[in-house]
C-alpha cells in the first residue's frame, strides 16, 4: 500500500473534466461571495443574447463533487453535451447565473447561505420585476430548496416564481458500500477519497454511509440533522411552481445477480468489489492483503441498489481507471452504478422508497410528489447529464 499512489480521483466523476474547454468569447460577469469562516462561493453571470443587464434571471446551482466549482466543468456539462442548455435559455431571453462554491463537499446548510447571497444580489441588480427561476443540479437542488423554504419561513421575499431541481436526491443518494469501503481502504494512497465520503455533504446526501471500512451501514446523524432543519422550514418552498427532472427511467435496465464481481484488482493492489444484494451478510468487498487480518465487508438489510431505475455514475469504471494508472491489473465488469433513484429525484410521497426501489413508477402523477410537474427520462442516463429530452422540457416550462 505504501507504494500505491492515486491522484485526482473524484468518486462522482463530476469534477476536473472541463478545464481544457474553451469558454465562449463574450464577456461574463463574476460575482464572489464570502461566508465568514466557512468556504465562500462565486457565480458567473451570462446575460441573455443581446442584453447587458439582468432582466430574466435563472440561477442554477452546482452540486456535490470534489473541490470547488470550476466554470469550465459546469459549462461543459450544461452546454457541450447532447443539448446546448445555456444557449437555449439565453436565446429565449433568460440570463443564466451559474452558482458555484469554494467547497462542494461542505455542508448544505453552509452553501445555502452562499445561495441566498447570490439570490439577493440577483434581485438587487435585476432591471424590471420579472420573477426569478432558481434551482440546481443534484445537491444544488437541495441547497436551493432549503434556501427558498428558509427565506419564506423568515418572511423574506425571494421573488422566485419557479423552482427546478435536476436529478436531486431528495430521499437520499446511493454510493455502493463496496466503493465506500474501497475509499477507506485506500486512505494512505488517496486520503481525499475517504475524506470525500466522510465530508458533511456526503453524510447529508447518502442514504447509507460508513465512516470506516467496517462501520455499520446506517444513515449518518448529519443526514437526520439536515432533514430536521428542512422540516423546521416546512420542507418545501410554498410560493414557487415546483418542477423536477429525473435522469433515471421508470424501471431498471440492468439486472442484479448473486455473486457478481464488479471489479477485481490484482498485483499493485488486491481487492474485489461485488454487486450489492439485499438480505443478511451479503459480501460486497474483500481486501486480502490487510495486515494482520484480511478484511471482508458485509451488509445486511440493504436494498439491491446498484442497478435500479435512477441517474447513474461511472463509479466502478473510474476506480478501475485510477487503479490501472497506479500499476494494478484490473478487471472491471460493470462500470456504472445507480446514484439517484428516480423515486428519490421525484421525492415520491407516502412510502419508504428504499424499501422497494423496483416499485412501478409508470403511473406516478404530480399528486404523488411535491412537484407541480416533472419529467422522467425515457432511459437511465448519467446523473445530471442534460439530454435533449430533459433539457428541452425545462426550457419550454420556464416563465416567458
Amino acid at each position: 500500500m505504501t507504494e500505491l499512489t492515486l491522484k485526482g480521483w473524484d468518486l462522482t466523476g463530476l469534477s476536473g473534466t472541463g478545464r481544457d474547454i474553451q469558454l465562449p468569447p463574450e464577456d461574463y460577469t463574476l460575482w464572489e461571495f464570502s461566508n465568514g469562516s466557512q468556504p465562500g462561493g462565486m457565480a458567473w453571470v451570462f446575460y441573455a443574447k443581446g442584453k447587458t443587464s439582468l432582466t430574466k434571471p435563472v440561477i442554477l446551482s452546482d452540486g456535490f463533487h470534489a473541490g470547488e466549482t470550476v466554470l469550465a466543468d459546469m459549462w461543459k456539462g450544461m452546454e457541450l453535451g447532447e443539448y446546448p442548455f445555456v444557449s437555449q435559455l439565453r436565446a429565449r431571453g433568460h440570463d443564466v447565473i451559474i452558482l458555484g462554491y469554494k467547497d462542494c463537499t461542505a455542508s448544505i446548510l453552509d452553501n445555502a447561505e452562499i445561495a441566498q447571497q447570490c439570490l439577493m444580489r440577483t434581485i438587487a441588480e435585476r432591471v424590471g420585476g420579472f420573477p426569478l427561476t432558481v434551482g440546481g443540479f443534484s445537491m444544488g437542488g437541495l441547497i436551493t430548496r432549503l434556501m427558498l423554504a428558509k427565506m419564506e419561513t423568515q418572511r423574506m421575499m425571494h421573488e422566485t416564481s419557479t423552482y427546478i431541481c435536476y436529478d436531486s436526491p431528495h430521499h437520499g443518494a446511493w454510493m455502493p458500500i463496496a466503493m465506500q469501503a474501497l475509499a477507506h481502504r485506500l486512505i494512505l494512497a488517496a486520503p481525499e477519497m475517504s475524506e470525500m465520503i466522510n465530508s458533511p455533504a456526503a453524510k447529508q446526501l447518502l442514504r447509507y454511509h460508513i465512516e470506516t471500512m467496517t462501520d455499520n451501514t446506517d444513515p449518518s446523524p448529519l443526514r437526520q440533522e439536515f432533514l430536521d432543519v428542512l422540516s423546521r422550514f416546512g420542507d418545501w418552498p410554498q410560493l414557487p411552481r415546483l418542477l423536477a427532472v429525473a435522469n433515471g427511467a421508470v424501471k431498471a435496465d440492468n439486472t442484479v445477480q448473486d455473486g457478481i464481481v464488479v471489479l477485481k484488482s490484482e498485483g499493485k493492489f488486491n481487492g474485489t468489489l461485488y454487486q450489492q444484494l439485499t438480505g443478511d451478510r451479503q459480501l460486497v468487498a474483500e481486501f486480502p492483503n490487510i495486515v494482520p487480518i484480511p478484511t471482508k465487508v458485509h451488509t445486511s438489510g440493504l436494498p439491491a441498489a446498484d442497478a435500479v431505475a435512477g441517474g447513474t455514475l461511472r463509479t466502478f469504471g473510474l476506480a478501475a481507471e485510477k487503479l490501472r494508472e497506479a500499476g494494478a491489473t484490473v478487471d472491471c465488469r460493470k462500470e456504472t452504478t445507480s446514484f439517484v433513484p428516480t423515486a428519490s429525484a421525484l421525492a415520491v410521497k407516502n412510502r419508504d422508497i428504499w424499501a422497494d426501489l423496483n416499485a412501478d413508477l409508470s403511473m406516478i402523477t404530480p399528486d404523488d410528489t411535491p412537484f407541480d410537474d416533472f419529467k422522467i427520462s425515457s432511459q437511465n442516463t448519467l446523473h445530471t447529464s442534460i439530454t435533449e429530452e430533459l433539457g428541452s422540457w425545462i426550457v419550454e416550462r420556464l416563465p416567458r
